[in-house]
């Protein structure tokens, strides 16, 4: 019978994984536990209570039967048991909580709020990541326990026909593979080292037997030796039997001499056998990324580092092996007292548990690097610290890669609340903008409240200009690429770019031989490069170089080989820099967040850079920065490139002038103070008007009054019906209707022609009355297409 226990003297493979498996399953239970109470919690509010209490006391009943388990096979009962029954059993609990948390799955067909479908998606996932620490010594169970967990939660979200859902299920499958994949990867790595811990076991067993054999034998030769010398003492007095004597003696060592090279061979194939073992041992952690190592405790002596421990570390294994605490000077200051307290404390006073250290190291060529010891203890037969192992990882990557997610998580955050500050106040400027304009137009030309009013209209349009800052930043502005020779734009810029950064600094250009094409807004484009080279001027105070190239890149240049990408198209780098003061790491990190910036009050909105941001990632680019103190900064700017057009577009007409208008216009508003601008402003124009809050209201006094419109004037975005969707109801009465679209942004605004009938043009908000008459007299006088 397999007892479960260490005192096996030999134990076999699947009696070694089994005691693994039970050494680390009290965490897998405590965590199903813990966290069945945790989501039961969370989910308390949303879900019906006795389906709740039901699912999580079903859970603890199954962790209070996996304790139990434990519990017996550390007490070894029953004895009558094998290390199969004991596998058994506990593949029997764990795949009973692995259904147990896929059942789960029910709550989610209860239509709970988003939040609370993440939080326990996140649950049933981290309990599935965490399953490879504590299962994958078995793969079979763990498979068991993964399996029954994973696959409810995504037939649940492969059945759904929300889009949420399926790109959920979709990283979710993603999810399962790269789980199974890395337990079965761990469940390799644990088998190798069972097996290498037994031949090394057996080798030493038998390298003891053979030593102990030898000791034998050299006593009796040592024996016989005495032996002889006193049959030579005796010899000297019985001469007659000396021939007999020696003849015999001489026949008794040749066979001892045979013995001992017997003995000799056979230790030198065990010899070659343990050699054998480290090699393949030292095949095995040579081949790792990871750094490994071995050492003495008492007294300290690295025993063993592998070449990944070097290149970690920058250092030779020499160095190690003869400074046992060498490790310990390359430890960055900020943590060298730290890890050296805690790495003492934990070998004088052994907890038991792996010791997990995170720190930075300073190699000795200079760079910082983020580093992850995981070390184990091992003692003696009578409880005393032996010997030291571990694994050194390289983490810095990793750190980098989390702050850059971070950095873009919370860049996106802040561009949702732009886009939403100047989505309403967008609205609220329309109408300041709208009613100066209209006050305007009724004030004679010598009223003293003139001034008054057009100070308004100004501060209202400086307002306007910053809400098209952030609509810019936040990606939500309105854009009309077009294809743009980046060369020509750069040269017609070039005067106002004197005269705006001024004589002290000299403007370079170093422009790529052949055109580089672009598609982009034009003007935006424009506020791209006047944005950075101010921004260049004002590092300059002293003067300078301002220095603008272009060059064609590979996508590899841009986004790196790891970039996941079907094209292999080539992008454009627009580049300014300027030898001015440079940017210290902390500000580098804040310099595109809106409203951030190192100017002194007045003389900057902290928008300007933040602009360039949207404008560049609205356009299907990137852009980045290069910069230290006293060494100036670059800028670089990447765009797709795009073929040159073939033919010039048309010249737009202009249309004629037109004093009044009779047609009748269906204005749908929800902000009340707009459309009641807007009503009055069509009116005073000969307009007839006909005002809805929302599109329901519109359909209803449409059916109602039996309206004929020629235009739709909307909002895009409403309650209830946007302005598209309108729109398409409306024309299936009017085929022929024109649709004017205005709002102060909109996720997935309309292109001016993409409908499939009638004809279709968009306002940004805010707008001036002048630039309201224009277009509905633009669209209203235009063509319908076929």
């Amino acid at each position: 019978m397999d007892r479960p226990s260490h005192t096996d003297p030999a134990p076999d493979l699947h009696t070694l994984q089994v005691q693994v498996l039970y050494r680390n399953m009290p965490t897998g239970v405590a965590a199903s536990a813990i966290n069945a109470a945790v989501l039961a919690a969370v989910e308390w509010s949303v879900v019906p209570h006795p389906p709740l209490l039901l699912w999580v006391i079903g859970l603890w009943i199954v962790a209070a039967a996996r304790a139990l388990l434990i519990l017996s096979y550390r007490r070894a009962r029953p004895t009558s048991w094998s290390s199969a029954d004991w596998h058994r059993w506990m593949l029997v609990t764990t795949s009973m909580a692995g259904f147990g948390w896929g059942s789960s799955v029910y709550f989610l067909t209860l239509n709970i709020p988003l939040p609370y479908e993440l939080v326990q998606l996140f649950v049933l996932g981290g309990m599935t990541a965490g399953a490879v620490s504590v299962l994958s010594v078995s793969f079979p169970l763990f498979l068991w326990y993964a399996v029954p967990l994973t696959l409810p939660i995504l037939g649940h979200l492969f059945l759904s026909e929300h889009e949420f859902h399926l790109i959920m299920g979709g990283m979710g499958v993603l999810f399962l593979l790269a789980i199974v994949h890395s337990a079965w990867n761990f469940n390799r790595v644990l088998l190798s080292s069972m097996r290498l811990q037994l031949e090394k076991v057996a080798l030493a067993r038998s390298l003891t037997a053979r030593t102990e054999a030898v000791e034998r034998l050299n006593q009796e030769i040592t024996k016989e030796i005495h032996d002889r010398r006193v049959i030579e003492e005796q010899l000297r007095t019985a001469q007659t039997d000396l021939g007999q004597r020696i003849t015999e003696r001489t026949a008794d060592l040749a066979q001892a001499n045979a013995r001992l090279q017997n003995e000799v061979l056979e230790h030198r194939r065990t010899e070659g056998a343990r050699l054998s073992s480290e090699k393949r041992f030292n095949y095995l952690t040579d081949n790792l990324n990871q750094g490994v190592w071995f050492a003495q405790a008492n007294p300290p002596q690295v025993l063993y580092v592998n070449p990944a421990f070097e290149r970690i570390w920058g250092l030779p294994a020499a160095r190690f092996y003869e400074n046992p605490k060498l490790w310990r000077d390359f430890i960055h200051p900020d943590h060298r007292q730290v890890v050296s307290e805690v790495y003492d404390a934990e070998i004088a006073n052994p907890t038991g548990r792996d010791l997990h250290l995170l720190y930075r190291i300073i190699r000795p060529d200079g760079q910082v690097r983020w580093i992850h010891d995981r070390m184990v203890i091992h003692h003696t037969a009578t409880g005393e610290v032996d010997n030291l192992s571990g694994i050194t990882e390289d983490i810095t990557e990793a750190r980098e890669l989390e702050d850059q997610l971070r950095q873009a998580q919370k860049m996106e955050a802040v561009g949702r609340l732009a886009g939403g500050v100047a989505h309403d106040f967008n609205n609220v400027m329309t109408v300041i903008l709208g009613y100066s304009a209209v006050l305007l137009q009724e004030l004679s030309q010598n009223s003293s409240a003139r001034y008054f009013v057009q100070e308004i209209q100004r501060a209202g349009e400086r307002c306007a200009a910053l809400t098209g800052q952030l609509l810019a930043f936040s990606r939500k502005q309105m854009l009309h690429p077009v294809s743009l020779d980046l060369h020509r734009v750069i040269r017609d810029l070039m005067a106002l770019l004197k005269s705006l950064i001024g004589e002290h600094i000299s403007i370079v250009l170093q422009l790529d031989p052949l055109p580089l094409w672009v598609k982009a807004d034009a003007v935006q484009l424009e506020q791209v490069l006047l944005n950075l080279a101010v921004n260049a001027r004002d590092a300059m105070p002293h003067g300078g170089t301002l220095t603008i190239d272009t060059r064609q890149v590979s996508r590899e240049e841009v986004w790196g080989t790891d970039h996941d990408s079907r094209t292999a198209r080539t992008y454009v780098r627009l580049r300014v820099h300027d030898t001015g003061t440079g940017i210290d790491p902390a500000t580098k990190a804040k310099i595109f967040e809106p409203f951030f910036t190192t100017k002194p009050p007045g003389r900057g909105t902290g928008l300007g850079l933040s602009t360039v941001y949207g404008i560049v990632h609205q356009s299907g680019g990137t852009i980045t920065v290069e910069s230290a103190v006293g060494q100036g900064t670059t800028m670089s700017v990447f765009l797709p490139e795009v073929v040159p057009p073939h033919t010039a577009l048309p010249p737009v007409q202009s249309e004629p002038a037109h004093t009044t208008g009779t047609e009748i216009i269906l204005l749908v508003e929800d902000e009340p103070a707009v459309r009641l601008l807007t009503q009055h402003i069509l009116r005073t124009h000969g307009y007839t008007v006909h005002e809805a809050e929302d599109g329901f209201q519109a359909l209803d006094l449409i059916r109602r009054n039996a309206l004929h419109i020629d235009l739709l004037l909307t909002d895009l975005v409403m309650p209830g019906m946007n302005g598209k969707e309108l729109a398409m109801r409306l024309r299936s009465h009017f085929a022929e209707l024109k649709v004017l679209y205005m709002s102060g942004y909109s996720d997935n605004p309309p292109v001016t022609g993409d409908e499939t009938q009638g004809h279709t043009t968009f306002l940004q908000k805010p707008f001036s009355p002048e630039d309201l008459i224009r277009m509905v007299r633009e669209i209203l006088h235009s063509v319908s297409p076929a």
